[in-house]
């Protein structure tokens, strides 16, 4: 006698990318894989943060005609799109859930960019905004690139009580946040007056 013996299983998804960054403005891909398990009934579902996602004009959401893999897209990243995406597996034998973060890297931008020439009476006093955005967070600096006197502030402020002729000359300020190319900005400093 001949016996046949059918194994039914429920589905396991292959292991994900458990990190993926991306730049503000991209779009992100996910795949949601099987590696072995019964495909009669299969169906993905997919989650952001426990939410359950459908296709929009945000996320694209495709089963492949093998209805071995799915793929989420996100489209247009924003900060507010990092968090965690993950895929669920079923079949009526169970499921398999995987998830991957994802972090959106804001690129370094101004927010206020120092720039020309400024001129100030001796003994006025002096501040110069310099701001930065971008993730992670930037670390600000501004430098004196000419003249007599050295100056090296940490911070988004460059700041003298009183000023004297020997503050005039070229100052810099950078953004860095060890992600992104430096920001650099100048200005030229021209003191009026003994």
């Amino acid at each position: 006698t001949e016996v046949n013996i059918t194994v039914s299983q429920s589905p396991t998804l292959v292991d994900p990318v458990e990190r993926l960054n991306h730049p503000e403005g991209t779009n992100a891909t996910f795949t949601c894989s099987i590696g072995s398990g019964d495909l009669t009934g299969l169906t993905f579902e997919w989650f952001r943060d426990e939410r359950k996602l459908s296709s929009s004009n945000k996320y694209k959401i495709v089963v492949l005609p093998d209805n071995v893999n799915s793929i989420l897209r996100v489209i247009d990243l924003k900060p507010e799109d990092s968090g965690s995406y993950s895929c669920v597996a079923s079949n009526r034998f169970g499921q398999d859930k995987i998830s991957t973060k994802l972090s959106v890297k804001v690129q370094l931008k101004w927010l206020v960019e120092p720039k020309g020439d400024l001129e100030i009476a001796v003994g006025r006093p002096l501040n110069v905004s310099c701001l930065a955005t971008g993730q992670p967070m930037p670390i600000i600096e501004w430098t004196k690139l000419s003249g007599d006197s050295l100056v090296r502030n940490l911070g988004s402020e460059l700041r003298i009580d009183s000023v004297s002729q020997e503050d005039s000359g070229l100052y810099q300020c950078r953004a860095r946040n060890g992600a992104d190319k430096d920001l650099v900005a100048r200005i030229n400093l021209n003191v009026l007056g003994k």
